[in-house]
């Protein structure tokens, strides 16, 4: 399909990327399914191993991630029962 001499078929902004081109639904939706990270893994900021039930996502400042520990090493604490 071409429509204002673009290609709606090529990578976003056409065959030449400018300010000045439209991208296409198919090109943008190409792009996010390449390049958008749509899975706790994929996340460059988190390291997950030995994964089972229960567990919960704490930040560790050591390494400046994200990682799964078991929900009994972590205090959870009551903000409204604190705070009334």
């Amino acid at each position: 399909m071409r429509y204002l001499n673009l290609n709606m078929d090529t990578t976003l902004g056409g065959e030449n990327p400018s300010d000045e081109k439209i991208s296409s639904q198919k090109a943008i939706k190409t792009y996010v399914d390449n390049n958008v990270k749509d899975t706790i893994e994929e996340m460059d900021d988190v390291t997950i191993s030995q994964i089972s039930d229960g567990q919960v996502l704490s930040y560790d400042s050591t390494s400046s991630s994200w990682k799964n520990k078991p929900s009994t090493t972590i205090v959870f604490r009551d903000w409204e029962a604190e705070n009334s």
